[in-house]
């Protein structure tokens, strides 16, 4: 199997396709989740691996933000949660080199 080398900016995070068997994030990348929407939304997942695979880091990746709450004059409700920055299937592994994962901000 090959491994999928990320090296620029992906601002919607990333999915890892079944047809590689490992990720490489270049120190040159950045990925991010998806902002929450207005409203109470969750931020989206930075990277994301559903089946086991190993990942290497050296870029940043980081979970979108979460959306904000309702204002008070409208019902009023909470801010959504921050995406997580690397969500991976059981058996799948990751390993530092330089690299940051980070969790997204709260609404």
């Amino acid at each position: 199997m090959t491994t999928k080398t990320l090296t620029g900016t992906y601002t919607s995070g990333y999915t890892l396709s079944p047809g590689f068997s490992a990720l490489d994030v270049a120190a040159s990348a950045t990925v991010g989740g998806a902002n929450g929407a207005s409203g109470g939304y969750a931020g989206g997942v930075g990277v994301t691996i559903g089946f086991a695979a190993g990942m290497s880091n050296s870029g940043a990746i980081t979970g979108g933000a979460g959306g904000t709450g309702v204002a008070a004059y409208d019902g009023g409700g909470p801010g959504g949660a921050g995406g997580a920055g690397v969500v991976l299937a059981s058996g799948g592994s990751s390993g530092h080199t330089n690299g940051a994962f980070t969790g997204g901000a709260g609404g």
